[in-house]
C-alpha cells in the first residue's frame, strides 16, 4: 500500500521530522540537525496547506546530540513528546500558549530594589472563548479557566512590526470572577516569589560541604526550576550549611550568598534566575538615562529627609582601636547638627588602611543622601532596578542617583512608567545602606563548617 499525497512542499532538511497542528491553524515543523532540534512555524487559514510560507527556522534545543524525536499534541493541553541525549531518554512537555493580548484590559508590572520578588497585576475581558474545545469564557468561567493560581503569564511588548521585548514571567496566586462581570483579574508574582519564597528546607536542612555554587545550584533545581533556567557563576569558596526547617528557599540562598563578596541572587525576564558577583555577565548591564524634566518625565512626588543625612562619619571596630572620622558635605540649605555621626563597625582585623577607604567612600555617598523623588514619564519597558537617572532640568544636569522601584502600566488605560530615584546611591555602588552591609557582612550563621 502506497500513500498519494495531495501537496508536497519541501520545508528543510533534517531527520525525525514531525509536524505540530494547532486548533487556530498554526503548525510548527520540527526536526533534528546536526545534533539539535530546530523549528519552523507557519499559519494554514481554513487549513490550506498548498504552498505555505514558513518562517525561518529556530533552534529550540536545551541538548545536544538528539537523537530519536518524536512529539504529538495533546489536546486542550499542548504536546508530548520524547527524544535521546547520550544515555538519556527525555520526555518533552509543551504547554499550549494562549494568546490574550486581544482582550488585554489593563496591567502592571512592579519591580524594587529591596527584593527580588517582582509583582503583577492583570485584568482581561472576559468574552466568551473561541477555541472550539473549551466552554465558557477566555479568562475565568464558572467550571474551566485559564487564569488559576500557578498558571504562567508572559509579558511581552512591540510596536509595529519590531522585536517583541520580554516584559517577565509571572505565576498567577489569586485570580477574581465575578458573575456577569465584564471582565476577569488576577496577580502573582514571579518565580523567585513564587518557588523560592513559598517553599521551606523541610526535612532537607542540611547540605554538605562542598562549593557554594553547587549549594544554590541544589536548592533550586529542589524548588523545582529547570535546569535551562539556572546560571550560577562558579565559586571558590567550600561550605556546609544547616537551616532551620521552616527557612524558605530564598532566604537560604541569600544566607550562602554571604560567603562572597558583592553576590546576588536575580530573575531576568526570560526566566533564567541568575546567581553571582555583581559585575558577572551573564547579569543585566546597568545603564545611565537622562531624562528631561517636564518634558520626558514629570514629577510626583519628592521626599526630603535628614533622618540618614549626617556630617560626619566614623567607621571603628568593636573596641574603637581603630576610629576614622571623615566630615561630610551635605546639601545646601540643609542646616544639620555639626556632630550628627554616622558610627559604621568594621569586623576585627580589618586594617586601618581599609578603614579609612570605607571613611572616604561613605562620606562621598553621604552627600546625597535624603532625596528621593518619583517620576512618571512614556511607557520604557528597558527601565531596570540599578540603573541611574541623570533628570536634566532648564539650568542644569542633576545626578540624581539609583531607581529603585518601577512600575509599569499598560492596557486600554494607557502606557507609561512610574519609577523611583534614590540619591543616596551610584551604578555599579549601589545604594549607601548596600555599601555598608557589604563592608560590616559576617558570614551566614547558617554555616556550619569550612575547609580545615
Amino acid at each position: 500500500m502506497r500513500l498519494e499525497f495531495e501537496k508536497v512542499q519541501k520545508v528543510g532538511q533534517g531527520k525525525s521530522p514531525d509536524l505540530l497542528h494547532f486548533y487556530d491553524n498554526e503548525a510548527q515543523v520540527i526536526s533534528i540537525e546536526k545534533g539539535r532540534l530546530y523549528g519552523k512555524a507557519t499559519k494554514t487559514p481554513l487549513g490550506t496547506w498548498s504552498q505555505r510560507k514558513f518562517e525561518q527556522k529556530v533552534d529550540i534545543s536545551v541538548d545536544d546530540d538528539i537523537k530519536y524525536f518524536g512529539i504529538n499534541l495533546l489536546g486542550g493541553f499542548g504536546a508530548v513528546g520524547a527524544y535521546k541525549t547520550g544515555d538519556i531518554h527525555k520526555l518533552l512537555i509543551y504547554e499550549l500558549e494562549i494568546d490574550l493580548s486581544p482582550y488585554l484590559e489593563n496591567a502592571s508590572i512592579q519591580y524594587d530594589i529591596n527584593s527580588p520578588v517582582s509583582s503583577f497585576e492583570l485584568s482581561v475581558e472576559n468574552v466568551k472563548n473561541p477555541d472550539p474545545e473549551k466552554q465558557g469564557n477566555v479568562g475565568i468561567s464558572e467550571h474551566e479557566s485559564y487564569l488559576t493560581p500557578g498558571s504562567r503569564i508572559n509579558f511581552s511588548f512591540k510596536m509595529g512590526d519590531s522585536d517583541f521585548y520580554d516584559l517577565g514571567r509571572f505565576y498567577i496566586d489569586r485570580s477574581n470572577y465575578r458573575l456577569l462581570d465584564h471582565a476577569a483579574a488576577c496577580n502573582g508574582r514571579n518565580l523567585m516569589g513564587k518557588a523560592l519564597k513559598d517553599q521551606s528546607f523541610d526535612e532537607n536542612t542540611v547540605l554538605s560541604y562542598k562549593y557554594i555554587h553547587e549549594h544554590i545550584k541544589d536548592i533550586l533545581i529542589l524548588a523545582g526550576v529547570s535546569p535551562y533556567n539556572i546560571v550560577v557563576q562558579a565559586s571558590n569558596v567550600k561550605a556546609g550549611y544547616e537551616f532551620d526547617p521552616n527557612m524558605d528557599y530564598l532566604s537560604g540562598i541569600k544566607d550562602i550568598l554571604k560567603s562572597e563578596d558583592n553576590w546576588k541572587i536575580e530573575e531576568l525576564v526570560d526566566g533564567r534566575l541568575v546567581a553571582g558577583n555583581n559585575s558577572y555577565g551573564a547579569f543585566d548591564t546597568r545603564s545611565i538615562y537622562q531624562f528631561q524634566r517636564g518634558s520626558e518625565v514629570f514629577s510626583r512626588s519628592i521626599v526630603r529627609d535628614d533622618m540618614d543625612s549626617y556630617r560626619r562619619v566614623c567607621v571603628h571596630n568593636g573596641g574603637f582601636d581603630i576610629q576614622i572620622y571623615k566630615d561630610v558635605k551635605v546639601y545646601q540649605g540643609w542646616n544639620l547638627r555639626g556632630n550628627k555621626t554616622l558610627y559604621v563597625t568594621i569586623p576585627e582585623g580589618t586594617t586601618k588602611d581599609d578603614a579609612q577607604n570605607y571613611a572616604d567612600n561613605i562620606a562621598k555617598q553621604l552627600e546625597y543622601v535624603g532625596k528621593v523623588e518619583t517620576f512618571t514619564g512614556p511607557f520604557r519597558p528597558y527601565l531596570l532596578i540599578g540603573d541611574e537617572a541623570v533628570i536634566i532640568d532648564e539650568k542644569d544636569a542633576d545626578n540624581l542617583g539609583l531607581i529603585t522601584q518601577i512600575r509599569h502600566r499598560f492596557g486600554k488605560g494607557g502606557f507609561s512608567t512610574e519609577f523611583t530615584v534614590d540619591s543616596g546611591g551610584q551604578i555599579g555602588q549601589g545604594r549607601l545602606t548596600d555599601y555598608i552591609s557589604k563592608i560590616t557582612q559576617h558570614k551566614s550563621s547558617s554555616r556550619i563548617y569550612d575547609e580545615d
